[in-house]
């Protein structure tokens, strides 16, 4: 019977007990006048709903009679704020004032119809916090009925939504502001669009101004809730002292302040409420790297404190405000810098078209003279005549760039207009390919020409024609190693005419194929015959073309499979354009095709690159001169070939392959090469050991620091720019070269201090580990020895010197029979013989040492060969496993002792290792099981017994490994027990499990008649009191029987029933004595009248019995005279075990809560029961006493006389 409390009566301090405020304030208030009236009188139905109110979590409140009288929990008193506690047992109307027009009508069409209501989000006005406070409430109103089941009242359960609310209107404003931030294109209008989106918003921002820095300092950019914005461009926001900084200047420090008394500067009205506005957030608008971009001043809703999630919400504002402004101010940067841009273009197609101008001039005046020079130099002068020819063809290659770069500059500023000839295009076009004829052929190449005739002529400015077929096929023979270049003209049906130059060269890749006619664009493509050019040719062309109102297109099936360009020329009926000095005859077409020409050829191998190297003269040097220009190598050749031999390649392949056979002293390389470049062959020449101090010299174009510290970081050893001077690559050369030397020499001499501290650092090793080795073998309780094939010890570890008494040093060297002496030698000797034929021998063996006399030893003889395979000793390990062979002997006597013992046990006995499997099985577990000991022992235990393995049994095997266990089974598969064993497991020392079992079928059985044999009893007893209670009940209908004492006599047989219920279900050894209370006070009130504490105890059938008929005349007496006989009173049942020589049992029983009681003039049958003849049953000492509050009754005597099994 669990313990548990009730008031003493219906009171303000029983109703309102425990712990919180609210309960508290219940307990104090004059509730008498209130209009409720005292706590005693309230009805049940009110009582119960203010406790299920007072214990919820959820804020409730219960208003109750005509005046509305409130109670409520202290959930609900947060939500009422200063409304507390003097609204508690108050009229909820004037708590709720200026919130009741909204909910009284809502509460009365409750208490009139009956019918509960829900409102998820109330809104409501509130005055908990000193202001008028925007509210918002999820309320449920329920019908409040008293015990007659009218309708008296309201219980309303309600939670605050505010900040859900709340929170979810500013999330949508958020949420508006960045779907602005990122649309508006000007700062002015990103301002406005902001500010537009704050207005929506009101309730949370009444107003809004965006002021933002400027020359000035900051200016007003927009603003939304004032009268007027020149308001709002006129404020300072400056409310106290004038000579404070304003929050303006404070903003544009990066500080956050609130303006008061706002009021006072505008008539700005805002909330839920419309009210006016008197506090305004004044917060600095910060830019990406911390710069103030502006100020927001944002009214406060007067209607919300500013407390942290509201403050929160401003400075999101802010950051979103800040980031509108940062993407607005970027895209207007992006049209200035656009712009810029768009105009620096301008001026550099102007710079590069006046350079192009003046380029022209010193051109002229270098080109003239040299072509003079040339032809008029007398051929015997061969070498300057070559350095001459050289000068003379860059001289028209860089004029042909320059004009390239004029025409193009002149394209870009839109300067250049077609001058439109008609032509027959398939003749010119057949002519300007045959120029490309003898170049292409010297290549390799076939050179195809498909012109058909063309119905009429075709409109085209020839010079500017000539540059389209003359670019086009010039990048063919540029990007074509092998195969054909076609050029084909036709017919488009009479309204174009189609030009295609298709080549099968090294193709476009996909990613590159879009971008081809982009200016400054170049295709890194592999296998070109050159890695030179401009990247504006192609982009020249395409201008060029749509001048013609044509178009071009560039076709490719991907790298290797070759490229064609298709141009599509209109035929054209226009008159011709007059040229820049409005002469109406066309320009004749000015010839470029000597200088592509003499480019292109300049791609082809020449037979000076044939030669790898000049031969090799006395000590000179050898470099290797990389470039893919033909007339660099030539020139670069001349100047070093009267100091070193020379070898060529035209790019980093070619270079690699003459590495191998040239193998030069330095490499001079140029950059930018095809095929691979000089960065490409510099890693490679670093990652090879043979090459990885060679010396690099970069040749490079591209000149300033940058270029410098690059190549240098890339691992070369110098960076000459282009153009160069001859004495300057000279001494270049001459450096790199000595500085290669003088790394040489030290790296050789680095080489032999390694070698040196190498061997060093080896014999030290080799020192450590020897002694490593001697350290660890004197550790080991073995000999340790290693023996010559002169069968002389060359090592032995200390416990040699232990067992022969004799230190290691006397005992290297000598032979072995020295040592161990002849007979044990004589012994051994076959074996050594055996290991030195090369046999690995495991054996033990006894052996007579001298001075140690007779030993069992285990030895490992292991031969030992040299390089050549053949054994040159042998190691021998050899340990004394003569006390182990003793223990191994006692240990075998011991467990022929057990075995023994447990044979003569009657108990079935076996044991099991950690592997499952059975080590030991005695003779009883043999009868029991019949199974011989030889078929089970090392069998796995789920051979034996397989039901220990199986549920539910294999939980106890498994709780065995760490604990004693019992459990009991049947066994139905063996031949001698087919009923049930008891078997005792626990854990075995070492691992594994010891297990004992018998047989306890014949005592199952005793024990089942025996519970046989007790129901019987019981059924014969129950039977005798059955007739028993009939016989009285036949008796008691005689009228001068008085009816009090039939109820008695009935009520004792009834307590008896039940005491012999109890012991049968427990056997009629014992029972608990809880269960006998509590059956026995059962018919006399649930578990909150009686209150049981004590220990856990069994009591004997015969204190059962007599403790039975006691509580039931006790119980009987209660309910008539004591604590029983009202709804209030309650009985304490305890008792104790009280330790001492002889161990007694106390039992108290204590009534609470009832009328006075006072000592009985005469003592009934019942007390005597009680007094006397439990004390008499019981061998103890029974005392009642009458208190004024209740009796007591206690029970004492020894605790042998009723404690049960």
């Amino acid at each position: 019977m669990p313990e548990s409390q009730e008031p003493e009566a219906w009171s303000s301090a029983s109703l309102f007990s425990g712990p919180g405020d609210v309960r508290a304030l219940g307990r104090v208030l004059d509730w008498a006048a209130t209009p409720l009236g005292p706590v005693q009188g309230w009805s049940q139905s009110l009582r119960s709903t203010v406790r299920t109110l007072l214990s919820s979590q959820y804020p409730m409140v219960l208003t109750w009679g005509e005046d509305f009288t409130q109670i409520y929990n202290d959930a609900y008193s947060k939500l009422i704020g200063d409304r507390h506690p003097s609204g508690f047992g108050g009229d909820i109307r004037i708590t709720l004032a200026e919130a009741w027009a909204t909910l009284g009508p809502m509460i009365a069409r409750v208490m009139a119809t009956g019918i509960a209501n829900w409102t998820p989000a109330l809104p409501l006005e509130m005055h908990r916090s000193g202001y008028r406070e925007e509210a918002y409430f999820s309320v449920s109103h329920a019908p409040a009925e008293d015990d007659r089941g009218r309708i008296v009242g309201m219980l309303a359960v309600c939670s605050e939504v505010t900040d859900q609310i709340v929170g979810e209107r500013r999330l949508r404003l958020l949420r508006e502001l960045a779907a602005r931030a990122g649309d508006a294109e000007e700062t002015a209008q990103a301002a406005s669009d902001l500010v537009a989106a704050l207005a929506e918003d009101r309730l949370d921002v009444p107003f809004a101004c965006l002021y933002l820095r400027d020359q000035d300092g900051h200016a007003l950019a927009a603003s939304q809730g004032l009268s007027s914005p020149e308001t709002a461009a006129d404020l300072d926001w400056r409310t106290g002292d004038a000579v404070d900084p304003s929050p303006l200047d404070r903003a544009m420090q990066g500080e956050t302040s609130l303006v008061h008394a706002v009021d006072r500067l505008t008539t700005a009205r805002g909330g839920a409420f419309d009210d006016p506005v008197e506090t305004a957030i004044c917060l600095p608008i910060v830019g990406a790297h911390g710069a103030v971009l502006g100020t927001l001043v944002a009214g406060i809703s007067p209607n919300r404190a500013l407390d942290d999630v509201y403050r929160s919400f401003f400075e999101l504002l802010a950051t979103q405000v800040s980031v509108a402004v940062r993407n607005a101010r970027a895209r207007e940067d992006e049209r200035r810098r656009a712009a810029d841009l768009a105009e620096l273009d301008r001026a550099k197609t102007t710079f590069f078209s006046n350079v192009s101008h003046e380029f022209r001039t010193p051109l002229t005046l270098l080109l003239g003279p040299l072509e003079r020079a040339v032809s008029d130099l007398p051929e015997r002068l061969p070498d300057h005549r070559d350095e001459l020819d050289i000068a003379y063809r860059n001289g028209l290659r860089l004029l042909r760039l320059v004009n390239t770069l004029l025409d193009f500059s002149r394209v870009e500023a839109k300067r250049v207009e077609a001058h439109l000839v008609a032509c027959d295009l398939a003749w010119l076009t057949a002519d300007l390919a045959s120029i490309f004829r003898s170049a292409i052929e010297r290549a390799g190449l076939e050179l195809r020409v498909e012109t058909e005739p063309l119905p009429q002529p075709v409109l085209v400015d020839p010079d500017m024609y000539e540059k389209i077929v003359l670019n086009l096929l010039s990048n063919a023979f540029k990007f074509t190693l092998a195969g054909t270049i076609t050029v084909r003209l036709e017919d488009l049906g009479g309204a174009a005419v189609s030009l295609s130059v298709e080549d099968t060269g090294v193709g476009i890749p996909a990613a590159e194929r879009d971008r081809v006619f982009e200016r400054f664009h170049r295709v890194e493509a592999q296998g070109a015959r050159s890695h030179e050019g401009s990247g504006i040719g192609l982009a020249l062309v395409k201008q060029l073309v749509e001048l013609h109102a044509g178009t071009i297109s560039a076709e490719s099936e991907g790298p290797g499979r070759g490229t064609r360009f298709t141009v599509i020329l209109p035929y054209g009926s226009a008159t011709p354009a007059q040229d820049e000095n409005g002469e109406d005859a066309p320009r004749a077409a000015r010839s470029q095709s000597r200088a592509f020409v003499e480019e292109a050829l300049r791609w082809l191998p020449d037979a000076e690159d044939a030669d790898v190297a000049e031969p090799r003269s006395g000590d000179r040097r050898r470099v290797l001169v990389v470039d893919d220009n033909r007339d660099m190598r030539a020139y670069i050749q001349r100047l070093l070939r009267n100091q070193y031999s020379v070898s060529l390649a035209a790019n980093g392949e070619e270079a690699l392959s003459a590495i191998g056979t040239f193998r030069p002293d330095l490499v001079l390389c140029d950059i930018m090469m095809p095929k691979m470049d000089g960065f490409s062959l510099l890693r490679h020449l670093r990652t090879q050991d043979a090459t990885a101090a060679l010396p690099i010299i970069f040749l490079s174009a591209r000149a300033g620091e940058e270029a410098r510290v690059e190549s240098l970081n890339a691992g070369a050893d110098d960076h000459i720019v282009k153009p160069f001077g001859s004495q300057e690559l000279l001494a270049r050369i001459d450096g790199a070269l000595r500085l290669a030397a003088l790394r040489g020499e030290a790296a050789a001499r680095q080489r032999i201090l390694e070698a040196e501290l190498a061997a060093e650092q080896a014999a030290s090793a080799l020192a450590r580990s020897e002694q490593h080795l001697q350290t660890l073998t004197d550790a080991l309780p073995v000999l340790i020895a290693h023996v010559g094939k002169d069968l002389r010890y060359r090592f032995v570890n200390h416990t040699y010197e232990t067992w022969f008494g004799q230190d290691r040093s006397a005992v290297i060297g000598r032979p072995v029979i020295d040592v161990v002496g002849e007979t044990a030698f004589a012994k051994i000797r076959p074996r050594l013989d055996a290991v030195l034929a090369g046999e690995r021998l495991c054996f033990e063996d006894t052996v007579h040492y001298p001075g140690l006399g007779t030993r069992h030893v285990r030895a490992d003889y292991i031969p030992e060969r040299g390089a050549d395979g053949q054994v040159e000793g042998f190691y021998g390990l050899v340990q004394d496993v003569t006390e182990a062979q003793s223990q191994a002997r006692r240990l075998a006597d011991s467990e022929r002792r057990m075995r023994t013992v447990l044979d003569a046990v009657s108990d079935g006995f076996f044991a099991v290792n950690v592997d499952g499997q059975v080590t030991l099985f005695n003779r009883a577990a043999e009868e029991a099981l019949g199974l011989s000991r030889e078929a089970v022992l090392g069998q796995p235990l789920a051979h034996v017994v397989p039901e220990l393995l199986q549920p539910p049994y294999d939980a106890f095997v498994e709780a065995a490994m760490t604990q004693r266990v019992t459990c009991v089974f049947e066994l139905t598969d063996f031949p001698h027990i087919d009923q049930v064993i008891e078997m005792r497991l626990a854990p075995k020392e070492g691992g594994g499990i010891a297990a004992s079992f018998s047989d306890i079928t014949e005592r199952k059985l005793s024990e089942r008649h025996r519970e046989l044999l007790v129901n019987e009893l019981n059924h014969r007893v129950k039977n005798t009191l059955a007739v028993v209670q009939s016989i009285a009940i036949q008796s008691f209908k005689d009228d001068r029987v008085p009816a009090e004492a039939k109820t008695a006599f009935q009520g004792r047989l009834l307590a008896l029933s039940q005491a012999h219920n109890l012991l049968t279900r427990e056997s009629w050894e014992s029972a608990p004595l809880r269960q006998v209370i509590e059956n026995a006070v059962q018919p006399f009130g649930g578990p909150g009248r009686f209150l049981l504490q004590g220990p856990n105890l069994r009591v004997g059938p015969k204190a059962a019995v007599s403790l039975s008929l006691a509580f039931h005349e006790l119980c009987t007496n209660a309910a008539k005279y004591g604590a029983l006989q009202g709804a209030e009173g309650r009985v304490r049942i305890s008792w104790f075990k009280e330790g001492g020589h002889e161990p007694t049992f106390r039992l108290v029983w204590t009534e609470e809560g009832g009328p006075p009681v006072t000592v009985p003039n005469r003592t009934g049958f019942g007390s005597r029961l009680v007094e006397r003849g439990l004390a008499a049953e019981l061998r103890g000492t029974v005392a009642l006493q009458y208190r004024a509050d209740g009796v007591v009754c206690e029970i004492t005597t020894p605790l042998a006389s009723i404690q049960g099994r």
